[in-house]
């Protein structure tokens, strides 16, 4: 369960030792089916430290099979958290897996320059809660289609080319710097941060 104080902006999360445990298994399992268990380590946050370090949440904007983006503040600095919501009917086993999924392999491609970071995760929550470093321009969706208007003019055909070629440099990163290929199988603009 989760509680959002609208004067403090604060979230209030709940979560229990089992779900730590649990949630703890479902990821060893998939780092050791993805990784043979060689991977880099991620800093899990304990439900007290969730609820006290972070502050000034603001909601994003949501995204598929039942989650939500916001921006909140830890130790100073502005980073995006990343919400499962457990009670939409539209969270499966399948859709759990994919969330062990991308923390195993954010872990491992932190150490990429052209891709997002993931800095902490908390798992005593019913689904994990991730802590993604903030992306200061946005999507390049947006971008391009005019949202952040302040940015599009400066998109000349260089910056698109260098673009692509980051794009593309990433995607062969996980095509062949891990022992099991992985493919990403939702590449579109909207999910290109800059």
């Amino acid at each position: 369960r989760i509680f959002r104080s609208v004067e403090s902006k604060r979230m209030i999360f709940y979560g229990s030792h089992q779900n730590f445990m649990k949630n703890g298994k479902l990821l060893l399992e998939e780092r050791v089916a993805l990784f043979h268990g060689k991977t880099n380590s991620i800093r899990c946050l304990s439900i007290h430290y969730l609820n006290t370090k972070f502050e000034d949440w603001v909601f994003r904007e949501d995204f598929g099979f039942g989650g939500s983006w916001y921006h909140c503040v830890w130790e100073g600095r502005s980073v995006l958290a990343k919400l499962f919501i457990s009670g939409q009917s539209f969270i499966h086993e399948e859709d759990c897996s994919m969330i062990f999924r991308e923390i195993a392999v954010a872990t491992q491609m932190g150490v990429h320059n052209n891709v997002h970071r993931l800095l902490a995760c908390c798992l005593e929550t019913k689904l994990p809660v991730l802590i993604y470093e903030l992306v200061e321009h946005g999507c390049l969706k947006d971008i391009l289609h005019g949202r952040q208007v302040q940015m599009a003019p400066h998109i000349g055909w260089k910056d698109r080319l260098r673009i692509a070629w980051e794009i593309s440099h990433a995607v062969a990163y996980l095509h062949s710097a891990f022992p099991r290929p992985i493919i990403h199988r939702d590449l579109k603009p909207s999910n290109v941060l800059l």
